[in-house]
């Protein structure tokens, strides 16, 4: 929409609302969700705007350690630890697991946004999208309202995508294809190298656990391969040991 111009970021910058695809925060979101944000956007007229939306692995970690401690009677588990909520604080997913992050296949379904954000609120639904106010405190947050608020309840029902308003359901970026394996994968640990490393570097790709890149597709096993595979292993509920074994194999869907 030609002159319109929305807030940008938590500054007083703002930004032509067609120039957003240039930030990488807007361009990763699911195409649908996107749009029914813009459409938003325009709706508010230009009073409503990005704060942050995809966000990296990395960025999504730094948030959920600022707003959360290590605690005996904690009830988020990460890392091979309990955390709890600081005081104050609004709660945050960990690394891996947040509609932030580039779980649908390298896209993200989640957006915070700023301005006028009692206005987005009060026509959030109207445009399919559902505010966290009520779901945990963050009424500046923003989903696709048909899908499940949590990550692990999204995964559990099958990964379901975005419905356009028109009611045709809304295909997910269709990443590379990783290769079929034509045997059972051998388990492999920190320093192994090889073809089998480079298929489970493409799934983890796949994943949205490593960025991709040709460096994270070398066949190499090393330290950021095996942080990747624990973070994609926190998220699927198995043991993090950083071992890519049967169970690590079917999850990744190799």
């Amino acid at each position: 929409m030609p002159g319109i111009t929305v807030p940008y970021g938590y500054g007083n910058k703002r930004v032509d609302l067609d120039q957003l695809d240039n930030y990488e925060t807007w361009s990763k979101l699911h195409p649908e969700f996107k749009r029914r944000v813009k459409a938003m956007f325009v709706a508010a007229n230009g009073h409503v705007g990005v704060g942050t939306g995809w966000r990296s692995s990395d960025l999504q970690k730094a948030v959920f350690l600022q707003r959360h401690v290590v605690s005996s009677s904690g009830k988020i588990h990460w890392d091979g630890k309990s955390w709890a909520l600081k005081s104050g604080m609004a709660p945050a997913a960990p690394p891996g697991m947040s509609f932030h992050e580039g779980v649908n296949n390298g896209m993200a379904m989640a957006i915070d946004v700023v301005g006028d954000v009692a206005w987005a609120d009060d026509h959030a639904q109207q445009f399919g999208l559902v505010q966290f106010a009520a779901v945990n405190h963050e009424p500046w947050h923003f989903q696709c309202a048909e899908l499940p608020h949590g990550f692990s309840s999204w995964v559990k029902a099958g990964r379901p995508q975005p419905t356009n308003l028109a009611g045709s359901p809304s295909r997910a970026p269709q990443p590379t294809p990783a290769p079929t394996p034509s045997k059972a994968r051998p388990q492999l640990h920190l320093g192994d190298r090889g073809p089998d490393v480079a298929a489970m570097q493409g799934l983890l790709i796949r994943a949205s656990a490593m960025v991709d890149k040709p460096a994270n597709q070398d066949g190499i096993f090393g330290q950021g391969t095996q942080a990747a595979l624990q973070r994609f292993q926190s998220s699927h509920q198995l043991a993090p040991d950083g071992v890519c074994g049967p169970r690590t194999w079917q999850a990744l869907g190799g």
